[in-house]
């Protein structure tokens, strides 16, 4: 991929979801979790099937906030960026194309 020249964002409260589909980089991640500590893990493709290319461990806490900030260009997702998450949970990405 070239040179980012677009970010953009996308907010999903279910688990197992395609949140972008097509070539994207993974830039950043604000989750708000639930008193149950749990896993957000982004897949490269369209399902969990994809390559794993994020896991984030979010801590039992209601009302946790996790932020997690990419460096440099982001990761590269060559299909779709999917995410999967614990019931509860809501999830905000930013990506580039």
């Amino acid at each position: 991929m070239s040179e980012q020249v677009v970010v953009k964002s996308a907010h999903t409260s279910t688990s197992a979801t395609t949140m972008v589909t097509g070539a994207a980089y993974l830039k950043s991640i604000v989750c708000l979790g639930t008193a149950t500590a749990g896993t957000i893990r982004f897949y490269d493709g369209t399902s969990s099937s994809g390559t794993l290319i994020l896991e984030v461990d979010v801590p039992g806490n209601a009302n946790n906030i996790q932020n997690v900030i990419i460096p440099g260009p982001g990761l590269l997702c060559n299909t779709a960026i999917h995410a999967t998450f614990p019931t509860g949970y809501n999830v905000t990405i930013f990506y580039g194309l």
